[in-house]
């Protein structure tokens, strides 16, 4: 079961977050991606707080839909995951964010990306990945947007210590997942995109100099290996990815980081300017 309340900072952050982000255009789904990591809630409370809506005001939205048996006590239990809410009661919820029941925590979308054919003789998609046929992997839509954001949020600059130690070990434990996989994998790709967002966000908000700096070390660290794993997949937003983190290893203070993702970058892209390229991240 996902936790009961907020604090009041996390509230408020939430809120803060959330209103921005509306402002800039923001698709709610992505706005509740953003606060799921923000604050570690269910999708469902989620999309209420992208909305912006009060519970009353969610009440009121369905039952202008017809549904007289919901109260706020069961959207309660709903959306710290107490109760599962029927399958009509899903299905009005659908209705009401105009979405999936996946993207509000409930089930799985198996949908194929568009172009994949459905005659495949069970083999399944492949693609061409440097000269090499592999298995067609599914890159996670808003990765092409989160390089300028991550740039945007650098000129920005709280976040709590615990935050931001939660973040250097999380993006420890990815290393370590990576580094033992060997080679591009979806489920690291996608856990790397979501830590990465989360440190954009974070970085968005005012903090002290020592703490900004150990966040943009963590940026500049996740944005190198996401450009990694993204080259091997052929994504040309890899290099956005190298980009973003040589800024961040700048705002980092941190010369050696920079220095490896710029040589990481060139060894790719057949612009050398240097010698040996480090085999691992400072």
């Amino acid at each position: 079961m996902a936790r009961a309340s907020l604090p009041e900072r996390r509230r408020r952050e939430v809120a803060e977050l959330a209103a921005a982000r509306r402002a800039q255009g923001h698709p709610p789904q992505r706005i509740a991606a953003e606060i799921v990591e923000l604050a570690g809630i269910t999708p469902l409370w989620a999309w209420r707080l992208a909305k912006g809506w009060r519970r009353s005001e969610l009440l009121e939205q369905l039952r202008q839909l017809g549904d007289q048996s919901v109260d706020e006590s069961m959207l309660w239990r709903w959306e710290i995951g107490e109760r599962d809410p029927s399958k009509e009661h899903l299905d009005r919820l659908c209705q009401v964010y105009q979405t999936r029941p996946d993207l509000l925590g409930y089930g799985h979308d198996y949908t194929r990306r568009s172009g994949a054919s459905d005659e495949s003789g069970g083999a399944g998609e492949r693609r061409r990945v440097h000269g090499r046929s592999q298995p067609a992997l599914l890159v996670p839509e808003p990765l092409e947007a989160e390089p300028l954001a991550m740039v945007q949020a650098l000129t920005f600059s709280g976040v709590s210590q615990e935050t931001l130690a939660f973040l250097e070990r999380s993006f420890e434990r990815l290393h370590w997942v990576w580094t033992a996989s060997g080679a591009a994998d979806a489920a690291p790709l996608a856990d790397m995109a979501r830590q990465y967002r989360a440190v954009r966000v974070a970085l968005g908000r005012r903090q002290r100099v020592a703490a900004r700096r150990r966040l943009a070390r963590v940026a500049a660290r996740l944005g190198g290996h996401l450009g990694l794993l993204l080259w091997e997949l052929n994504e040309p937003v890899a290099l956005a990815y190298f980009d973003a983190s040589v800024v961040a290893a700048e705002e980092a203070g941190d010369p050696a980081l920079g220095a490896w993702v710029a040589e990481r970058r060139a060894s790719r892209t057949g612009d050398q300017s240097s010698g040996r390229v480090p085999r691992r991240a400072p």
